[in-house]
């Protein structure tokens, strides 16, 4: 089967390659196909569908003739060894073909190489093909000026060199006088070729691919620059179907007045998501290295956007409509792509610019934009405008990351950078260290971990679940599953995803008998393997494969724990003094045993949350001397102790006492010694 599908190819490509695609269209006579050469079931579903010359067989894909009965891999291969021999001693004779000695190329087009600078030009594979190109590299030619003397016989002389070849070669000196043309405006030189300089004769409608482009088919095509943006794509897609080409001009915003989306294009095309994505990249890339044969109408757009009389009133589409130029309005982001591509994207963002009169607002949105696909890892228009810092609206930033060729939208809102270099998309970092620590994980369990991420000040925001959905769908390096589980497109090893103090907490939790611990039981493991109590605190407290889902038990994220088994270790636990009670002076007293750790989290019940909830005391001994800042979180948990406990080096036993001053906003501590206890028959 992989030896059939590597013979045949994709069910999308002609059957017939580029180069003897276009070699038969120019010759006269279509070629029949000795049928009575081939083999029976051939040479049936060949006469059944009327396909009778190798022209004919030439606008057929590959995933059409399997369909035909009687056509296999192998027949496949048969038909297109008989169009090769066909193409080298054609039946109408050499009557049609270039005598040998002729130049490859005409005096003309040798004349208009030169005059653009095109000697130096690396032949590349997508100018010639990538067999003439390889033919071409074996003989030592590989620039432009190497080759513009040659003639057809001496490159017959060359291995694998044929007709096809030459036809195609004889098609590139076109390519290459744009390149050259904008390597030299790039440079400082001419913004624009002169009317000479284009090689090759004018094609005529439908010499592309032998289907006409006809304006009454095509809405708008009446209007110059619609004619000519058709012929440019038809010129740069020369085997692509008329529909086909329809599709992917709609696509880029060249074809109506919206852009459809991916799937709108996958449906009409009946192909899926990513072979239309392919195949819009390679558009592009077309037509970047093709120069417009009737440049004129491009010249025009690109005046009246630079100097007419509307500048700035209306949009680039509706003003083109109005001077004539487009039969409709075609959307800003198209006319942006078509800018781009002819070498000169600054003449739709000054108008832009100019239309809103907010271009430093435009700055600002695109610079908060790469911000937040970095340190968040996707962004909203929401953030976006909340973030630039400046009074623009939904639809200014709407349009302008629309314009913006680096977004990838996951849906009208919501979008992100898959151009960031690896390891810089903060999102994927923290979700790959969680896969990799707990295995696959639901949204809920990433969204948890995110935010303990965030409390540390390492994410400047959370994303919401509806956009972690469609993150995960959208990224290459993950699955999202049934019941919204993400998973790793490939095995993690969380000795090479984790850093040096994850790697240590994982392990001693993987080897916990019951896959939990208290934390005065992981301290001591964590500081018996070297880690530092102040970075073991903070670890505990914001590392994202870390979870705490009852108080004082630390698993990985995600465990399945049985709340049995906790149930019964709590039993086992000899429980520490702590005690909550108003004084006379009316201050908030808190007394709590400490264990053999200087990191202390204390808790307090229902009752007295709404006193110190969400505040911050600043923190004094008995003496007077300040020890620190002491917070509370909204959910009655307080932490901020340890500067106190580590400076009178508290053990084992000692109890902390903390009265909390509500209207001055501080608090004194004071440590009781586990020997003053025993003295008092607390013990």
């Amino acid at each position: 089967m992989a030896t059939a599908a590597i013979a045949t190819g994709a069910a999308t490509d002609f059957v017939f390659d580029h180069g003897l695609r276009s070699w038969l269209e120019s010759q006269p006579s279509q070629g029949p196909i000795p049928l009575d050469q081939m083999k029976r079931p051939l040479r049936l579903a060949l006469e059944k569908h009327g396909l009778t010359t190798f022209g004919a067989i030439a606008a057929v894909t590959v995933g059409q003739m399997l369909h035909y009965a009687g056509v296999g891999p192998g027949a496949l291969i048969e038909l297109r060894q008989a169009g090769k021999s066909w193409a080298a001693a054609p039946p109408d004779g050499p009557a049609e073909v270039a005598p040998m000695s002729e130049p490859l190329f005409s005096a003309e087009v040798r004349a208009n190489l030169l005059k653009a600078g095109c000697q130096a030009l690396s032949i590349t594979s997508e100018d010639v093909g990538a067999r003439a190109r390889n033919a071409l590299r074996r003989r030592g030619i590989r620039d432009v000026g190497e080759l513009m003397d040659m003639t057809v016989e001496q490159l017959l002389g060359i291995r694998n060199i044929g007709r096809g070849s030459i036809a195609q070669i004889r098609q590139a000196p076109a390519i290459w006088i744009r390149v050259s043309l904008l390597d030299t405006r790039a440079r400082g030189g001419p913004p624009s070729p002169t009317p000479g300089m284009i090689a090759g004769p004018q094609p005529q409608a439908g010499a592309f691919d032998g289907q006409s482009l006809d304006a009454a088919d095509t809405p708008g095509t009446g209007a110059p620059l619609d004619r000519a943006i058709a012929a440019w794509v038809a010129q740069a897609m020369p085997g692509w179907s008329e529909s086909r080409r329809r599709a992917l001009m709609t696509r880029v915003g060249w074809n109506g007045p919206d852009i459809c989306t991916l799937e709108a294009a996958a449906g009409q095309l009946d192909l899926t998501r990513e072979r239309v994505r392919q195949m819009q990249l390679q558009l592009i890339q077309r037509l970047r290295r093709r120069l417009p044969l009737d440049a004129e109408p491009f010249r025009r757009a690109a005046q009246l956007v630079s100097e007419g009389p509307h500048a700035g009133s209306v949009s680039m589409g509706t003003l083109l409509c109005q001077e004539g130029l487009l039969g409709s309005p075609l959307p800003d982001a198209g006319l942006v792509l078509m800018f781009d591509l002819l070498g000169t994207p600054e003449v739709a963002w000054r108008y832009e610019a100019e239309r809103r009169g907010l271009l430093p607002a435009v700055k600002s949105v695109i610079a908060v934009a790469q911000r937040l696909t970095r340190s968040v890892g996707v962004a909203c228009l929401e953030w976006v405008r909340d973030d630039a810092g400046t009074e623009v609206d939904f639809e200014t930033v709407r349009s302008t990351l629309q314009a913006t060729p680096w977004v990838r939208w996951l849906d009208s809102e919501w979008f992100w950078n898959p151009g960031h270099r690896s390891g810089r998309n903060r999102l994927e970092n923290v979700t790959t260290k969680m896969l990799a620590a707990c295995g696959p994980l639901g949204l809920h369990e990433i969204s948890d971990g995110l935010d303990r991420y965030r409390r540390v000040g390492r994410l400047p925001r959370v994303p919401s679940s509806h956009a972690l959905r469609l993150f995960f769908a959208d990224h290459p390096r993950f699955i999202l599953g049934d019941a919204d589980t993400v998973y790793p497109i490939r095995d993690l090893d969380p000795d090479r995803v984790l850093d040096e103090t994850e790697r240590t907490l994982y392990h001693i939790l993987r080897e916990a008998p019951m896959g939990f611990l208290d934390r005065s039981e992981l301290l001591r493991q964590a500081t018996e393997a070297g880690i530092n109590q102040n970075t073991f605190a903070v670890y505990s407290s914001y590392s994202p494969i870390l979870d705490n889902p009852i108080t004082d038990r630390w698993v990985l994220r995600g465990a399945d724990v049985s709340p049995a088994a906790m149930e019964a270790y709590q039993k086992q636990r000899r429980h520490r003094l702590a005690r909550e009670e108003w004084t006379e002076t009316g201050s908030l007293r808190l007394e709590r045993e400490v264990a053999d750790h200087w990191s202390l989290v204390v808790s307090i019940p229902q009752a007295y949350r709404g006193y110190v909830g969400g505040r911050a005391f600043q923190a004094v001994d008995k003496d007077g001397a300040p020890c620190g800042l002491v917070r509370w979180a909204a959910n009655g948990v307080s932490w901020g102790y340890s500067r106190f406990l580590q400076s009178l080096d508290g053990k084992d036993g000692d109890v902390l006492v903390a009265d909390f001053d509500l209207t001055k906003g501080s608090v004194t501590l004071d440590l009781r010694r586990v020997a003053e206890r025993l003295a008092d028959g607390q013990g």
